[in-house]
This record gives structure tokens, C-alpha cells and sequence, in this order.
């Protein structure tokens, strides 16, 4: 079987893609394909994949070509606010739609992004001396505003603290933007890492064993703060009392291990186009690798 994902900067088809490969083998190989370059009805020629992942901008004449042609799945991204074609001649196996999204997708089977943690690009990370710090602070995504920069004093000033992300601060705790296997390790390093953007990342830190803050929790097991009266309790709590934190840690890890990894979301979405083998398969890997 070919599974085919465009390398589009879209993360979850990256996330999808990195699960794949760890289970990849002579009878499932994962392919990515540059659309700019290799158009949509040359691909097909070439490689007559089994499942093709598509954002919904390819949607156009030559898709319908294809779907003519060829016999595959395709799971198609939905970032838009704006329905899907409605003459199309083959309609998508499963939609992958943001969380929020307000479009109608009727019948369409559908599977919304969530907070995950991307295993296989963090599974290796590792304690770094010189990264070390009593709290971590990732500014990706996030809006930098007075009450975020008066927070950021208060810890700054009381805490071993560091920052890292791609929205960068005139602090010289800011250490610059990383990639993600090095904010893995930066996470690893830390003592308690606080989740301000959108992006889920504590779930990352969760899956690191490293105890995790956020303002954005989905998770009713992950500690929320959401003013600096909030995060000093919490930091009080976790910092002074050794065990409690120990505590908490392995129960944010184990709310990962349960649902909340992109194995899970990945097995999720295999189910949902009828590959329940590939989805059977991402799990038993996710298990011999976590807990």
C-alpha cells in the first residue's frame, strides 16, 4: 500500500506522516510528494497510490481526472470557511477540520484536530545541562501583550526561567526561536513548563514527564492559570512539594497515554477510512514505546 501526503505546511499531515513511518514496511510505505513541482495527474501515473492525503485547494479539474482513473481513499484538509465542491465525482473518505470550524460537512465523516502530543519528533529527547531551568516558557503562537510581559517579569525576577519560541522578547532569557526536537529537549530540561500559546504543547511536556501549566487547557487533568494569583499557587504547590508534583506528573502522563497522542489521532483517522489494520498496527507501536 501507498499513502501519499503533500508537504504542504499543514503540521497534522506532518504529525499523520512521522506515525506512518515508524511502521512503515515492505507492504506500507509512506511517500511524500511535492504538488509544485509533480502535478496531481503525474503523481497518480507514477505511483498509483492507496490513499492520498489533499488540502482542499486541490480540489480543482485534475482531481476529477484522477477520481475518473484512478481507485483510491483520500482524506482532504479543511481550513477554510467555505464548504467543499459540490460536484465532486468521488466524496473524501474522512475530512480533517480545524476545532472550531463552523462549516457544515453534512455527511461526511469527520475528524477534528486536537491538542496531541507528536511522539516520534519528541520520543528521543533528552536532559541538557546547559539547557537547564526552573521554568520554560515557549512564546510560539502566542500574543505578547502587558499582562503576558508583566507575567513574564514576576517569573523572571523569582524564577530560574528561561524563554524560547518564534515570537522573540527583548529579555536576555530569550534564548530564540527552535526547532522541535530542540524544544523537546528544552522541555526535558526544565522543571515546569508553561503552555501560553494555543498549540497544545503541554501535552508534549506531559508526555516528557516534565510538569506542565497552561492557559489553554482541553484537559481537565492539566493544571489551568489564567491569572498570575492562579499560576503562583500552582507554582507554589509543584515546586515545594516534591511528591505531589511526582504526583501529577505520572497523571498527565498517563492522560497522554490514554487518547491524547498523535498515534491516537493517527489510529483514529485509519479507522474512519476503513484501514482498521494500519490503525490496529499505530497503537501496538505507540504502546511499546510509552507505557
Amino acid at each position: 500500500m501507498k499513502i501519499i501526503i503533500p508537504n504542504f505546511d499543514v503540521p497534522i499531515f506532518k504529525y499523520i506522516a512521522q506515525c506512518l513511518e515508524t511502521i512503515a514496511s515492505d507492504n506500507l510505505n509512506v511517500l511524500y510528494w511535492n504538488p509544485s513541482i509533480v502535478p496531481i495527474i503525474d503523481m497518480f501515473d507514477e505511483l498509483n497510490p492507496s490513499v492520498v492525503f489533499l488540502h482542499e485547494s486541490q480540489l480543482d479539474e485534475s482531481f476529477k481526472i484522477v477520481c475518473r482513473d484512478f481507485d483510491f481513499k483520500y482524506v482532504v484538509f479543511v481550513n477554510g470557511e467555505t464548504a467543499l465542491p459540490a460536484d465532486l465525482a468521488h466524496p473524501p473518505h474522512a475530512i480533517i477540520a480545524l476545532p472550531d470550524s463552523k462549516v457544515a460537512f453534512n455527511d461526511h465523516p469527520v475528524i477534528r484536530i486536537r491538542p496531541i502530543a507528536n511522539i516520534p519528533e519528541i520520543h528521543n529527547a533528552r536532559y541538557v545541562d546547559n539547557l537547564k531551568s526552573e521554568i520554560l516558557i515557549d512564546t510560539t503562537h502566542v500574543n505578547i501583550d502587558d499582562e503576558l510581559l508583566k507575567l513574564l517579569s514576576y517569573l523572571i525576577a523569582t524564577h530560574h526561567t528561561k524563554i524560547i519560541g518564534d515570537n522573540a522578547l527583548p529579555l536576555h532569557q530569550y534564548m530564540g526561536k527552535v526547532t522541535m526536537s530542540e524544544r523537546a529537549n528544552f522541555i526535558k530540561s526544565t522543571n515546569i513548563f508553561l503552555d501560553i500559546g494555543t498549540d497544545g504543547h503541554y501535552l508534549d511536556a506531559a508526555y516528557l514527564k516534565v510538569a506542565a501549566l497552561t492557559t489553554h487547557s482541553t484537559s481537565s487533568v492539566v493544571l489551568n492559570f489564567n491569572n498570575l494569583s492562579t499560576l503562583q499557587t500552582h507554582l507554589g504547590t509543584l515546586i515545594n512539594k516534591d511528591l505531589v508534583q511526582q504526583q501529577y506528573i505520572n497523571q498527565c502522563y498517563s492522560h497522554v497515554c490514554e487518547k491524547n497522542a498523535s498515534y491516537h489521532f493517527s489510529s483514529e483517522l485509519f479507522n474512519l477510512i476503513s484501514e482498521s489494520d494500519i490503525a490496529k498496527t499505530l497503537l501496538e507501536y505507540m504502546k511499546g514505546i510509552t507505557c
